[in-house]
């Protein structure tokens, strides 16, 4: 029997990056090169923003034998829009990348809390490297015009049909990361047009939130029992 081969990636300072398929393909080419491996059955699974990645990846990589969205993510943008309404409406007004940052460093950071600053520098981090020093030095980031044109970016609206390979879309009830929830796991899952299954995590089971902190095994056993069947 052939082990599965799993690979990790822990780089130091390594950033978030939307053409996911840069990344993946060169692992499909290594794991294909491996007489251990099967090329045959290469699955490929992503997890919270990886859900999104995964999709985006298998897009422009059709050698894989199956897909995890775990959970399914249309758009980051999406997301900060929902979680940050000022910063959505900032970019709305199709104000100036001048009049935005003036706006944001002189009306709205300032009056953020130590949970609001918190928030916004955790998650702004992986996008570029000027968000990670300032989150590394406990600031809030300043170019707010860069980080919002960075993180549209990050959108599988305009690739999801061309995904190929059998896909699980997941979905949590009460995610609070992937919002709003309507417009994200169960609209990858509609654009697709391969094989594909959604489930929907719910909190009668205990396994609500994003990506079933309190149930992995119940997400687990979902995943390897569909990966089993495709497999």
């Amino acid at each position: 029997m052939r082990r599965p081969i799993v690979i990790l990636n822990n780089g130091q300072d390594a950033l978030f990056r939307f053409d996911w398929e840069n990344v993946i393909t060169p692992v499909v080419d290594y794991v294909r090169s491996r007489p251990d491996g099967d090329p045959a059955r290469i699955a490929l699974s992503g997890s919270s923003l990886g859900g999104k990645l995964v999709i985006r990846a298998a897009a422009f990589e059709h050698r894989l034998a199956a897909v995890v969205a775990d959970p399914g993510h249309l758009s980051l943008w999406l997301s900060w829009q929902a979680s940050f309404p000022p910063i959505a409406a900032l970019f709305a007004s199709k104000a100036s990348r001048q009049e935005i940052n003036a706006i944001w460093q002189s009306q709205i950071v300032p009056h953020f809390n130590a949970v609001d600053r918190y928030e916004v520098a955790k998650t702004s981090e992986g996008y570029g490297k000027q968000f990670l020093r300032s989150a590394r030095a406990r600031r809030v980031f300043t170019d707010l015009y860069d980080f919002g044109m960075t993180v549209m970016k990050f959108t599988v609206a305009d690739v999801a049909a061309r995904v190929t390979a059998p896909t699980l879309v997941n979905a949590y009830q009460q995610d609070q990361l992937v919002v709003p929830g309507a417009k994200q796991g169960p609209e990858v899952y509609r654009l697709l047009r391969t094989d594909k299954q959604f489930h929907e995590f719910t909190a009668a089971e205990g396994a609500q939130f994003h990506c079933a902190p309190m149930a992995p095994q119940t997400r687990n056993q979902v995943v390897y029992d569909w990966l089993d069947g495709i497999l």
